[in-house]
């Protein structure tokens, strides 16, 4: 009897510190990483990698990333801006989401899926695939652009960064 009390009460204990984890952990860092891309641009494919660096602000369960890449942008600035909204699994193991771009370096659409993470790995990272569009890419403006691709992020910092939001206010620690 004691045993089973013994076993029941560590088991509480443990799924009640993994839910305290879970509850209190934050998306909020610097990421480093790379992105793979299937581009369809004026009806021939063609598949690139390029390296990406993340800054993500979270503030309950809104999300803001602001994405860099190494693509050769001309005199345009490389970053872009997303906002979305992040779900915690029901037992807490697990959170995913979406984002969606809503200041862009030029003009595109691009809604991403963020698969499910467990905050509990070490070190934590993000896997998402994205769906983008754009008559306007730099260098092939007219031309229909069309990528699915796939980002793949380890967190470097988990130090909050300052995020200018979608709606032009500058943020830190409170996305809007």
């Amino acid at each position: 009897m004691k045993t089973r009390c013994l076993v029941t009460a560590l088991a509480v204990l443990a799924g009640a510190s993994s839910a305290f984890a879970s509850e209190t952990f934050s998306w909020t860092g610097s990421y480093q990483g790379h992105v793979i891309c299937a581009r369809v641009a004026d009806g021939m494919p063609l598949n690139f990698r390029r390296s990406i660096s993340a800054d993500v602000l979270q503030e309950g369960d809104e999300l803001l990333f602001v994405i860099g890449s190494d693509f050769d942008m001309g005199d345009r600035v490389g970053n872009s801006l997303y906002r979305g909204l992040l779900h915690r699994g029901a037992a807490g193991e697990a959170d995913s989401g979406f984002l969606e771009a809503c200041r862009t370096s030029f003009p595109y659409k691009e809604l991403v899926r963020i698969f499910p993470m467990a905050p509990t790995q070490y070190p934590f990272g993000v896997v998402a695939d994205t769906i983008f569009v754009s008559d306007m890419m730099p260098g092939a403006e007219g031309n229909l652009i069309v990528e699915s691709c796939r980002w793949s992020l380890d967190r470097v910092s988990d130090q909050s960064p300052e995020i200018e939001g979608c709606g032009g206010a500058t943020s830190e620690g409170s996305p809007q």
